[in-house]
């Protein structure tokens, strides 16, 4: 659909005041996902979902709240009203929700305690039911929030450790990261991950390299191959990196005492 079509959308859709919270929560989540951040017509819904919040089953506000993330549409007020509601309902709530959800507060930088506990909590319960991809966003957003739930760490380890060839370059970066920024030391994940990420290196963007190797750094674990192969392959996409991601490979390196 081209963009002058998604205009036209966003306006009759602002005109119309017959949808329902289903439909509220497709429409926000289908402009999200097709790239449209329509500005106007996140404005136009916020104060219609905060005053009906409690009609929102669990897909419902995780998709709206993933929606307004995705956008960059940071709106508090939402936020919070949603906050509550969630917490209300988490044990209704299904893996890709929960993760989706904590994803959402910690990209719009909203940090509230008691749903990150909440969804530390309920994801503990329902582990085994996580994607890879899943257990990676929920341990990247409890880290990325600053609240370090070590009872969920030391689950997602023995989760991760069973399947950690189902594990992306993503998901590896964000599991090492998330240990390594929380402060949360677990020699055997790193062991492991250190394994995995040498055979997928080469799927590795920038960011992810410089991650990965700054974890290990960070939490003083050693992993002489890791480096190595890390260095090799960061040499060959130098010319992709960022200057951020540069100087913490130079700071990873350096603090291991790792010269390549």
């Amino acid at each position: 659909i081209g963009s002058r079509i998604w205009v036209m959308l966003e306006n009759r859709a602002i005109e119309m005041d017959k949808f329902d919270s289903k439909d509220i929560s497709i429409l926000l989540w289908a402009f999200a996902k097709a790239g449209q951040k329509a500005p106007a017509l996140f404005d136009h819904f916020e104060n219609l979902i905060i005053s009906r919040i409690d009609g929102f089953n669990a897909q419902g506000i995780s998709n709206i709240l993933w929606a307004y993330a995705k956008v960059g549409h940071r709106s508090p007020d939402l936020f919070d009203a949603a906050a509550g509601e969630a917490i209300k309902k988490f044990d209704s709530y299904n893996s890709q929700d929960i993760s989706n959800i904590v994803w959402s507060y910690a990209t719009v930088g909203l940090y509230p305690y008691d749903l990150f506990y909440a969804a530390a909590e309920e994801a503990i319960k329902k582990l085994d039911t996580f994607k890879s991809r899943e257990i990676s966003i929920m341990l990247w957003s409890c880290a990325t929030a600053g609240h370090p739930f070590p009872k969920l760490l030391d689950a997602a380890t023995r989760e991760a450790m069973k399947r950690f060839n189902k594990f992306n370059s993503q998901g590896i970066s964000n599991i090492v990261w998330s240990h390594a920024t929380i402060g949360h030391r677990s020699p055997e994940l790193f062991d492991a991950a250190a394994r995995e990420a040498i055979k997928q290196l080469d799927t590795f963007k920038p960011q992810e390299i410089a991650n990965t190797v700054w974890s290990y750094a960070k939490v003083g674990h050693p992993s002489q191959e890791l480096f190595n192969a890390a260095a090799r392959e960061a040499i060959q996409k130098l010319d992709t990196f960022k200057p951020q991601e540069i100087s913490s490979m130079l700071w990873a390196y350096a603090s291991a005492g790792h010269f390549f």
